[in-house]
């Protein structure tokens, strides 16, 4: 009797299980935890985003197949259907967003430009999700340590090259060395004071 209420019950918790994995999902997850799979999508890039890191750890590349999900794990592959031409693109989700009302996927530049939104910017999509990530990868911390040192070897370099051609350009005009007068004339105007802030006048007191 007993032997058959434990067949009984590793029947129940197979099947429970087998309707919340499916093809690619792992156990236990279910597209209702993270959110509507029907929404606005927009996308994002340009010289403001490009060669950032990204909340994976990651460095964003506007021209590669990626996105920005509020929920989903990282590294998960959706696929991204445009409810106006029917295009569809799949994509990784490797950011966070966007937090705008009404709007569940930010797209790369590349995704993008393969549902043709690039004009519209924001278009109403239909996610599916194919195969679920493992969150972010061992040693990201170090990726992110590495990826800002680079970035503050590069300021660095671009404020001493800038000190440098002014330097240099100093020296060029002092000997008269520099074909070009306009610059060194830019070089001798003072710069101009900033103007004294006129005091404010007391106020008067009434008398009673």
């Amino acid at each position: 009797m007993r032997s058959m209420w434990l067949t009984v019950l590793s029947v129940v918790i197979s099947s429970h299980l087998a309707c919340q994995t499916g093809p690619g999902r792992g156990p236990g997850l279910s597209t209702a935890r993270f959110g509507k799979l029907t929404g606005l999508a927009t996308w994002y890039g340009g010289k403001r985003w490009h060669g950032r890191l990204t909340a994976s750890g990651q460095i964003f590349d506007q021209y590669k197949l990626t996105a920005a999900h509020k929920r989903l794990p990282f590294g998960t592959f959706v696929r991204v259907k445009n409810l106006r031409n029917g295009r569809t693109v799949i994509v990784r989700i490797t950011d966070r967003g966007p937090y705008g009302k009404g709007r569940i996927i930010d797209l790369s530049r590349a995704g993008a430009q393969r549902l043709g939104m690039l004009v519209a910017g924001v278009v109403p999509v239909k996610l599916t999700v194919l195969k679920w990530g493992q969150g972010r990868k061992k040693g990201w911390q170090k990726n992110v340590r590495r990826v800002k040192a680079r970035q503050r070897r590069l300021r660095r370099a671009r404020r001493l090259r800038r000190a440098y051609r002014a330097r240099r350009l100093r020296r060029r005009c002092r000997l008269k060395r520099y074909r070009s007068t306009s610059r060194c004339r830019r070089l001798r105007r003072p710069r101009p004071r900033p103007r004294p802030r006129p005091k404010p006048k007391p106020k008067k007191r009434r008398k009673r």
